[in-house]
């Protein structure tokens, strides 16, 4: 019989998720973490239960004792759980498909740990009232790293999704919860699929072929449990009573199962005290502090804001706060564990011993590696699991911070694509140093290193897609701190996926170990700068005899690399044509005295144009102007932007053609190239210019007095679509591009018309909407 929710069926899949937070953590999978004495799956379970799903699939990785152990000994509300073995969610869903399924027959997706109480009831009926193939249920986002954010149309139509929070959490509010209900119909289309992750694979994919794809904002709790942070978050908010789940109160602010153990100790609520505990004399606890079943607390020992699991032990003295302690650890006399620190299951702190912030504890290091006999009882091994923030994988490093550089090294080469990185660096002195760090994290991950000395950016990106590495890097210093540029395959910009699995493994110490003897030396390819002026000169596709152009650049290297290859082209030096190199080599502009200066966007449209005449689809940013567009329709030709998702079926080929067109994202390929077809058409440069459509691009920012939040609500009648770290509308004047700052205290403009005028206008009305929600300062 159908419950509240209207649907019988659910689906967990949360174990098959690229998940940063070990089963080893606590010596349990993630689903069974005890929130208050009872599992995380316990309370989903009962969640579903009460809609009325009485046949719920759990997908696992792997067979797993405990949770087969704790499904046997809990009945869960009459709701009957089927542990499903696979690697695809598919294997799951397939286990409740039927030949006789009906299309109107929905099916509850969970594909996150996730603590929620949304009436699921109403999510369904807006389901079925909107005819939707698949509703996303949303919730307000939070800025967690590692959230994925939905754009929507006003009538609630999903008009795209953004891969993390990054800069795109300050247009939208609305997160992906990870819960989606699933047509019979859309089940039926992926039967055949291997699906390890439904929000980046097929959601995207169902979203191109224009299926109907809603998302239903639910009120109520939600949060996913996949950091240590995030767990101890979510037990303060059902002490604080933030979600409907009942509580066993013995007392204001103290909750038991059972009654309070006997002693002269101090509680400060809310706390929770499991079942069979023993806490000493002159013990503190709380506030916020959960200690589970048979948990030892010793004298004078000092417990708050943390989580100890079942039979872990703080001896005396030992003072816990904001930790996390597994089963069967301990943290023996004098001990102290920080914020975000971790004791892994059977881990001993010994005495006197200091834990550092985010910092995990295990119970032998790894490799085998055995605990010095001279100091068995003070040794442990301990990992940084510091967060590298949600800043992005291009943004600041910061002030000079070896630990930072070498964290990030490290969880670069733990990535899959990150196990062929190359790296490059400017002439500072901080950035040489800082480079040394970053390879000695990628060395320590097994990473092979390509080191490219002292170069610019523009160089990077050639030499990466030229040694068909999988990563490469950029490092340089600035008045303001270390930056860092990462690109991806092809040379093009790191996907958004890999950008979020990279934050993720910083973030929460997720590093692969490589062995002393298995670690591999650094390749010199500091010769690769010879390659690159190489295929600089095959840009013009001939002598340049006949052609005169001028260089400017505030890099020394980038002038005299292009004074020597137009030289060595027979370029006569003139000023019929001068251009202007920015100082990383990726942008460059024109001028002529009969046209002025002419803008990067110009000149990309410009070499676009000239490839759709030669037959050719291009591979440009995704903040490229739409005129190009125009131009492919007229010649039936494709624009492909990046970056994409990695898995994207579009992503090989964006790789293959960026190869092929270098000069349409490196700033000096681009100006050969267009000397070339200058030489090769036998017109100037203002009458190719001519062939252009008109069009013109406004910039501006716009700075915030204090960090906006859903941006999008400035623009009530827009449908919003999301763009890599920005969104895009489109009015009856042209093209909006928003393209917020990595702080969120700015943000870009930038709009697109067929006229100055009319470019200008737009620009300021999107600026007064935008000052309408009251934070943008005069």
């Amino acid at each position: 019989m159908k419950g509240y929710g209207g649907f019988v069926k659910a689906v967990i899949a949360s174990e098959v998720r690229n998940g940063f937070f070990n089963d080893d953590f606590f010596g349990m999978p993630k689903i069974l973490l005890p929130l208050l004495g009872k599992p995380l799956l316990g309370y989903m379970t009962d969640m579903l239960s009460f809609y009325g799903m009485n046949e719920i699939v759990l997908l696992l990785d792997a067979q797993s004792e405990k949770i087969s152990e704790y499904l046997k000994n809990n009945p869960t509300c009459g709701a009957k759980v089927k542990p499903v073995i696979g690697k695809s969610i598919n294997d799951a869903l397939n286990s409740l498909f039927c030949s006789d399924e009906k299309e109107d027959d929905n099916v509850l997706l969970i594909t996150d740990n996730v603590l929620f109480d949304f009436d699921l009831s109403e999510a369904e009926k807006y389901h079925r009232s909107m005819g939707a193939d698949v509703t996303v249920i949303i919730t307000h986002c939070d800025g967690v790293t590692g959230e994925k954010l939905v754009f929507t149309s006003p009538s609630g139509r999903i008009t795209g999704f953004s891969g993390s929070v990054g800069r795109c959490g300050f247009l939208t509010d609305k997160a992906d919860t990870g819960i989606y209900i699933i047509s019979g119909k859309i089940l039926k289309m992926l039967r055949d699929r291997t699906i390890t992750a439904f929000s980046n694979e097929i959601l995207p994919e169902l979203l191109s072929q224009n299926k109907s794809l809603f998302a239903f904002r639910c009120a109520g709790y939600r949060r996913g449990i996949n950091t240590v942070l995030s767990y101890l978050k979510c037990t303060r908010d059902m002490l604080d009573g933030k979600t409907v789940f009942p509580l066993s109160e013995i007392c204001d602010g103290i909750y038991s199962n059972s009654e309070l153990p006997c002693g002269k100790y101090n509680i400060t609520p809310p706390v929770f005290i499991g079942e069979n505990t023993e806490i000493s004399d002159g013990a503190d606890l709380g506030p916020y502090t959960v200690v589970g079943d048979g948990c030892f607390i010793g004298e004078k020992a000092f417990v708050r804001g943390s989580i100890m699991l079942n039979k872990s032990a703080a001896l005396r003295g030992a003072d816990i706060s904001g930790a996390v302690m597994g089963v069967n650890s301990v943290a023996e006399e004098n001990s102290k564990m920080s914020l975000g620190s971790v004791l892994c299951e059977k881990a001993i702190v010994g005495r006197n011993m200091a834990v550092g912030e985010n910092v995990k504890v295990t119970p032998k290091p790894h490799g085998g590696v055995s605990a010095p006999e001279s100091q068995p009882q003070a040794y442990y091994y301990a990992e940084n699991i510091t967060a590298l923030g949600s800043r992005g994988t291009d943004s600041l490093f910061g002030d000079f911070d070896i630990g930072l550089f070498c964290k990030v090294g490290r969880a670069l080469g733990s990535c899959e694509f990150g196990t062929r990185t190359g790296i490059g660096y400017d002439d500072s002195v901080s950035s040489a140093a800082a480079v040394k760090a970053v390879t000695a994290g990628l060395i320590s991950s097994g990473s092979h290193v390509f080191d490219f000395g002292r170069c610019f950016l523009s160089e990077v990106a050639f030499f990466s897609s030229f040694c068909s590495l999988g990563c490469g890097i950029y490092i340089y210093s600035e008045k303001n701190g270390i930056h860092s540029a990462f690109y991806g395959n092809g040379g093009l910009p790191l996907s958004p996926d890999f950008e979020q699995e990279l934050e993720h493994r910083a973030e929460n110490g997720e590093f692969r170990r490589c062995s002393a003897q298995n670690m591999r030396a650094v390749s010199d390819m500091s010769s690769m700068s010879s390659m690159y002026r190489r295929e600089l000169l095959r840009q013009s596709g001939d002598m340049l005899s006949g052609v005169s152009a001028n260089v400017m650049s505030d890099n020394k290297d980038i002038l005299l690399l292009m004074e020597d290859c137009l030289l060595s082209l027979c370029c006569g030096k003139g000023d019929d044509i001068t251009f202007k190199i920015t100082r990383g080599g990726t942008e460059v502009s024109a001028f002529c005295r009969e046209c002025g200066w002419i803008n990067m966007d110009k000149l990309l449209s410009l070499c676009c144009l000239y490839e759709f005449q030669c037959g050719h689809d291009v591979a440009v940013p995704y903040d490229a102007p739409a005129a190009i567009n125009d131009m492919a329709d007229g010649y039936e030709k494709r624009v492909l932007r990046y970056p994409v998702q990695a898995k994207t079926p579009v992503r090989d080929e964006l790789k293959y053609l960026s190869s092929k067109q270098i000069f349409l994202r490196d700033g000096l390929f681009m100006a050969v190239k267009i000397l070339g077809i200058m030489r090769e058409t036998g017109y100037s440069f203002p009458k190719l210019l001519s062939q252009i459509p008109e069009f013109f691009v406004k910039h501006k920012t716009v700075s915030f007095s204090s960090v906006p939040e859903d941006i999008c609500r400035a623009f009530p009648n827009d449908t919003v679509y999301p763009s890599h770290n920005g969104a895009v509308m489109y009015r009856s004047g042209g093209r909006v591009m928003l393209k917020p700052s990595e702080n969120g205290k700015t943000i870009e403009i930038v709009t697109e018309a067929l006229n100055y005028e009319v470019s200008c206008e737009l620009c300021d009305d999107i600026e007064n909407e935008l000052r309408d929600l009251g934070s943008v300062l005069n």
